[in-house]
């Protein structure tokens, strides 16, 4: 039976190891602070190709918002996975951080929760 009191929120990038897994942890931790149940997943789009284009569009219906970190990875749900734009997000995140150094995890950490701030309440 599904949760209907529980977000669902994806989060997509192009290799899914910076951008969209720290927007995911983010939003978990803001979630549980705010007392707001949410489920937050990631993935990149680079992966897609290994996928049919009925699994990523079946995998993108499950969530209520899918938030991508630029207008082309919009673009390329939409126009080859056809998956509902108005579901989706545009945070326009440009892949310039390298979460393994401090400094730029904490920029991109602090960007994302200005982000989601309207998103999690």
């Amino acid at each position: 039976m599904p949760d209907n009191n529980k977000l669902k929120y994806l989060f997509v990038c192009f290799a899914g190891i910076n951008r969209s897994l720290t927007a995911a942890s983010v939003a978990k931790k803001m979630a549980a602070e705010r007392g707001v149940r949410l489920e937050a997943d990631f993935f990149g789009i680079a992966s897609l190709n290994r996928q049919s284009k009925t699994e990523v569009r079946n995998r993108c219906e499950s969530y209520d918002l899918i938030f991508v970190m630029e207008d082309y990875i919009q673009e390329k749900l939409v126009r080859y996975y056809y998956v509902d734009p108005a579901k989706i997000h545009c945070f326009n995140i440009p892949d310039d951080y390298d979460v393994r150094r401090r400094i730029d995890r904490m920029l991109l950490e602090a960007t994302l929760e200005q982000e989601l701030r309207d998103w999690i309440r």
